[in-house]
C-alpha cells in the first residue's frame, strides 16, 4: 500500500507540472457550469435542485474522462519507459493501481471544485441536500468506472490520440446500453429477462438511481465490480503477458457478470435513502398496515416491456416500483403474493389488463398500448387498482400502494357525508366534473351526498363535511348539532367571502351567496368566525398582474395568501407533514371565552396581517389601494383550527318545529331526541375557506397537485375517521422546492419599489384627470374641442408633459425591480462559470512562476558551484 500511494502522489502532482491539468479542470468547470444555466435552464426553473447540473454531466465525462486516462499508459508505451518500469521494485498491479488512484484523485478535485453550484442552490432556497449528496457520489463512482476502461484501453496503444477514442467509444457503450434502441433491437428475440439484465448493465441506469437521492449496494457494486475489472485488464496488458491478456480478462467479464446478477438478486430491494423525508424508505406506516393483514392478498404488476425499453426513465422508474412490490412482499411474510405480467399486445393478458381498466399508454406502433400499473385482490375477490403508475406521483408511490392494501384487508370504507353548497360535486346537467377533491376523497372513502334541508344525518356516517353551509334551516342545523352531541365528526369549510360560490344573477363578477359562518353551530363549539371580516397577510399574498393606470402591473393581492410550513401546525397529525397550502379570501377563527372547548391552529397567517371588510373585497377594490390603508394588526389570524372538548347543544330550549311537507311531498323525518351534552369531547376541524377546494386554486395547468390542499382535506378526514396510518405517507409527495431566496428578493424590491410606484400611479391619474378637466372646458356643445385659449393649450402641453415624464418614472421604477432580479440572476451565473476557473488559472500562473523561480534559483547554484570549481 506504501508503494501504491507512492505513485498515486508523484502521478497526481505530475499532472500539475504542465499547464494541461489547469487546462482540463477550467474546461470541465466552465462546461459543467454553462450547461446547468443555460442549456439546463437552472434559474428560469426556480427549482432548489440540481437536475440541471446532473443531466448534463455524463455528457461531459463522456469527453473528458478519456482526455485524462489516454495518458495513463499509452504516454509510458511511446516514450518506452514502461518496459523500465517493470524493471524496477513495482508490481504491475502497484502500478496499475497507483496511477489510477491518481488520476481518479485528479477527476474527483475538478468535481469538488464545482462546489459554488451546490452553494448557490443553498443560498437560492431549501434543497435536499441529501440528493445532492448521492448525485456527487454518484458522478464520482461514474468517473471512477470511465477512468478504469480508458486506463485499460490506454495500455493498448502507444498513441494518446488512439487511446482517447478507445476511451471515447467504451465510455459511450457503457452509458447506452440501457438506451431504448439497444435494448429494443434485442427485445424481438430475446426474453426480458435478458432484456433488463443488459439495461441494468448501463452506467446512465445506476447514476440515475443516485441522483434521486438513493444509494443501492447493487449500484455500489456495479461500479466497483466495473472499476476492479478494468483495472485487471490493464494490469494484463501492461505485464506483457499477450497469451494470457485475452483468456483473463474473458474470465474477469465472466466474474463480473456473476458478481453483478448475484448482487441484483441478493441485493435489489437494499437502499441507502439520503433523502429529507425519506422518499424511498418504507416507513412504520406501512409496515403497520402490512402487519395488520389477517387474510392474504394478491398483487399483480403490469408492466409492459416495450414501454420500459423505450424509456430509460420509464424503466428507473419501473425498478423502483418492482423493488418496492417486493419489499411489501417480504415483508408481508406470505400474507403478500406478488406476480409480473407483461401484458403483450393483442395477448390474454392485455385483455386482463383493459379489464381492470388499467390505463394504456400508446406506443409507437399504430394501436398498441403499454401499461405500468397494479391490481390487487384478497379472498373474497375484491379488486383495487392503481390504473396508472407515474403522472408526477413517484414520490406518493409509497402511499397510493399502501392505501391499495389497507383498502383489501377493510372489508367497508368509511362513509363521508357532504353538503354541499360550493358545487364541488359538479352538475351532470351542464357538464360540470366533480372536482379533483372529491374525486381524490372517493378513492378512500364512499361519499354520501345530504341534501341541504335534510332533517337527520344517518347514524352510519363516519364523517360530516359542510362545504360552505349558508342559509341551512334551523331542523338542518339541529341535525348537525346532534350528529356532532352523539360523537359524529365534522369538518366544515366555512367562508366569508367564497369566490367559487354561484355568481349573482343580478351581478355576475360577485357571487350569490358570499358567506357562511354556522354562528349558532359555532358559538356553542366555543369559536366564532366573523362572516364579513377577510384575513389579508403581506408576508404571504400572493403575486398577481392588476391594472395600474393605463399599464399593467405585479402587485401583491392581500386576501390571496400562499402558506408554507412556517404557518402550518408541525404537530397536529393533520398538518405535520404539509409543506406549502394556498388559502383565499378566509376568515378568522377565534376562540370565544369561557368556552370549554380547545382550540389549536392548525394554519395561521404571520403578524403582518389585518382583516379586511368583504364589501371593500366585493367592490373589486384596486390591489394597489388594498396595499395603500394595509395597516398591520400584529396578531396571527387563525384560518383552519381543530376543536376538542366538551360541549353543550346549541338548542337547549329544544329541537325547532318540523315544518309542514309541501305538497305531494313525503313527510320530513322526525328529529332525534334532543342530547343537550355531547356524548364524548366533540370533535371538529372548522376551516375559513371554501376556495381552496376549487381545481383552479389546487391543480398546475398539467392537472397536478400545485399544494397540499387536498391532503389536508384527506388528512383532516383520516384525522377523525382514525384512519392515520396513511397520514404521513400522503405528504410526502410534494417534492418542488422553490427558490425561496429569489422569491424574497423579489418581494423585497417589490416593497421597495411600491411606495413610489403608488404615488406616482397617483400623481399620474391626478395629472390625467386635470387634462381632461381643461379639454373639457374647450369642449363645443357638438361635442368637438373648440378653439383653445393660449392658457388652456399652456396647461395641456404642461400636462401632457407631466404625463410622459410620470410614466418614463413609473417605467423607470418598473424596470429598476426587474434589473434588480436579473443582477442577481446575472451575477450569479458569472460567479459559477468565471469564478473558480479564473481562480484556478491564477493558481495555475502563481505555479508556474513559482516553479520557474526554483529552476532559476537551482541554475544560479549551478552556476556558482561550477565557479567555484573552476577556481
Amino acid at each position: 500500500m506504501r508503494v501504491i500511494l507512492t505513485i498515486a502522489r508523484r502521478e497526481f502532482a505530475a499532472y500539475f507540472s504542465t499547464p494541461l491539468a489547469y487546462v482540463f479542470i477550467v474546461a470541465f468547470l466552465a462546461a459543467s457550469a454553462a450547461a446547468t444555466f443555460y442549456f439546463g435552464g437552472f434559474m428560469e426553473q426556480r427549482e432548489a435542485s440540481l437536475d440541471a447540473f446532473f443531466t448534463y454531466l455524463p455528457a461531459l465525462l463522456v469527453v473528458l474522462i478519456p482526455a485524462v486516462g489516454m495518458r495513463l499508459w499509452a504516454e509510458e508505451r511511446g516514450q518506452g519507459t514502461i518496459e523500465l518500469l517493470m524493471t524496477l521494485p513495482v508490481t504491475p498491479w502497484q502500478g496499475v493501481i497507483g496511477k489510477f488512484l491518481a488520476a481518479w484523485a485528479f477527476v474527483t478535485l475538478a468535481i469538488a471544485l464545482t462546489f459554488p453550484i451546490w452553494i448557490t442552490v443553498n443560498y437560492l432556497g431549501d434543497p435536499d441536500n441529501g440528493v445532492i449528496l448521492a448525485g456527487y457520489i454518484g458522478t464520482v463512482l461514474m468517473a471512477g468506472a470511465l477512468l478504469a476502461a480508458a486506463s485499460a484501453f490506454s495500455a493498448l496503444t502507444r498513441s494518446q490520440v488512439v487511446a482517447f477514442v478507445y476511451g471515447v467509444v467504451i465510455a459511450l457503450a457503457l452509458m447506452v446500453a440501457g438506451l431504448a434502441f439497444i435494448l429494443n433491437a434485442i427485445t424481438g428475440w430475446a426474453p426480458q429477462s435478458v432484456v433488463d439484465l443488459v439495461a441494468s448493465f448501463s452506467l446512465y441506469t445506476h447514476f440515475g438511481r443516485m441522483t434521486r437521492g438513493v444509494l443501492e449496494p447493487r449500484s455500489l457494486v456495479f461500479f466497483f465490480s466495473l472499476i476492479v475489472l478494468f483495472l485487471f485488464i490493464a494490469r494484463q496488458v501492461v505485464e506483457i503477458r499477450r497469451d494470457f491478456a485475452a483468456s483473463g480478462a474473458l474470465v474477469a467479464i465472466v466474474v463480473f457478470f456473476g458478481v453483478n446478477l448475484v448482487a441484483s438478486l441478493g441485493l435489489g430491494g437494499a437502499r441507502i435513502d439520503l433523502t429529507a423525508d425519506r422518499l424511498y424508505t418504507v416507513s412504520p406506516a406501512t409496515r403497520t398496515v402490512i402487519a395488520g393483514l389477517e387474510e392474504p392478498i394478491t398483487l399483480r404488476f403490469y408492466l409492459s416491456s416495450a414501454l420500459v425499453n423505450d424509456s430509460a426513465e420509464v424503466r428507473t422508474f419501473a425498478d423502483r416500483v418492482g423493488e418496492l412490490l417486493r419489499t411489501y412482499e417480504r415483508l408481508g411474510d406470505g400474507m403478500i403474493r406478488l406476480e409480473r405480467i407483461d401484458p403483450v399486445p393483442y395477448s390474454t393478458e392485455e385483455d386482463k389488463a383493459v379489464g381492470f381498466d388499467l390505463v394504456g399508454f400508446p406506443l409507437s406502433r399504430a394501436g398498441e398500448q403499454a401499461y405500468i400499473g397494479l391490481v390487487g385482490t384478497n379472498s373474497v375477490d375484491q379488486v383495487e387498482t392503481i390504473p396508472a403508475f407515474g403522472g408526477g406521483r413517484e414520490a406518493y408511490l409509497e402511499y397510493d400502494i399502501t392505501r391499495l392494501i389497507s383498502r383489501l384487508s377493510s372489508p367497508t370504507e368509511p362513509r363521508i357525508g357532504i353538503i354541499d353548497r360550493l358545487g364541488i360535486f359538479g352538475n351532470a346537467l351542464i357538464g360540470r366534473a366533480p372536482s379533483a377533491v372529491v374525486n381524490m376523497l372517493g378513492d378512500d372513502y364512499e361519499l354520501v351526498q345530504i341534501a341541504p334541508t335534510a332533517t337527520l344525518i344517518p347514524e352510519d356516517v363516519d364523517v360530516l363535511v359542510l362545504v360552505h353551509p349558508y342559509d341551512l334551516s334551523d331542523n338542518t342545523i339541529y341535525a348537525i348539532d346532534q350528529y356532532v352531541m352523539r360523537g359524529g365528526p365534522v369538518v366544515a369549510f366555512l367562508d366569508p367571502l367564497a369566490e367559487h360560490s354561484a355568481p349573482s344573477p343580478g351581478n355576475p363578477t360577485v357571487p350569490q351567496y358570499p358567506s357562511s359562518s354556522l354562528d349558532r353551530l359555532m358559538t356553542a363549539w366555543g369559536v366564532r368566525m366573523a362572516p364579513d371580516a377577510v384575513v389579508g397577510d403581506t408576508d404571504m399574498a400572493l403575486a398577481l398582474r392588476a391594472q395600474a393606470g393605463n399599464e399593467i402591473q405585479t402587485v401583491d393581492y392581500l386576501p390571496w395568501l400562499i402558506v408554507d410550513q412556517d404557518n402550518i401546525n408541525p404537530d397536529d397529525i393533520a398538518t405535520a407533514q404539509l409543506t406549502l397550502m394556498r388559502i383565499q379570501s378566509a376568515g378568522s377563527i377565534v376562540p370565544i371565552e369561557g368556552a370549554e372547548t380547545t382550540l389549536t391552529p392548525l394554519v395561521y397567517t404571520t403578524t403582518e396581517s389585518m382583516l379586511i371588510d368583504q364589501i371593500t373585497l366585493l367592490r373589486r377594490t384596486n390591489p394597489f389601494d388594498l396595499l395603500s390603508a394595509f395597516a398591520a394588526s400584529g396578531v396571527r389570524q387563525t384560518l383552519a383550527a381543530r376543536i376538542v372538548g366538551p360541549a353543550g347543544t346549541a338548542f337547549p330550549e329544544g329541537p325547532p318545529p318540523v315544518p309542514a311537507p309541501a305538497a305531494n311531498a313525503p313527510p320530513p323525518a322526525a328529529p332525534l331526541p334532543l342530547v343537550t351534552r355531547s356524548e364524548q369531547p366533540i370533535r371538529i376541524i372548522v376551516v375559513a375557506d371554501t376556495d381552496m377546494l376549487a381545481d383552479d386554486v389546487n391543480l398546475t395547468p398539467d392537472g397536478q397537485l400545485a399544494h397540499n390542499n387536498i391532503p389536508f382535506v384527506i388528512n383532516a378526514i383520516d384525522s377523525l375517521t382514525g384512519g392515520v396510518d396513511l397520514i404521513n405517507l400522503r405528504s410526502r409527495g410534494l417534492l418542488y422546492r422553490p427558490f425561496t431566496r429569489l422569491d424574497a428578493i423579489e418581494s423585497e424590491a417589490e416593497a421597495r419599489y411600491r411606495a413610489t410606484e403608488i404615488a406616482l400611479q397617483a400623481e399620474l391619474d391626478a395629472t390625467e384627470e386635470r387634462l381632461s378637466a381643461v379639454r373639457g372646458q374647450a369642449m363645443t356643445p357638438a361635442g368637438e374641442i373648440g378653439v383653445l385659449t393660449q392658457a388652456q393649450q399652456s396647461e395641456i402641453n404642461a400636462n401632457l408633459d407631466q404625463i410622459e415624464t410620470l410614466r418614463q418614472e413609473l417605467r423607470a421604477v418598473q424596470g429598476s425591480l426587474r434589473r434588480e432580479l436579473d443582477a442577481v440572476s446575472t451575477t450569479l451565473r458569472l460567479v459559477n462559470i468565471f469564478a473558480v476557473p479564473v481562480l484556478v488559472i491564477l493558481v495555475g500562473l502563481a505555479a508556474l512562476a513559482w516553479r520557474r523561480l526554483r529552476l532559476r534559483a537551482y541554475l544560479r547554484r549551478r552556476r556558482i558551484a561550477a565557479a567555484a570549481a573552476e577556481a
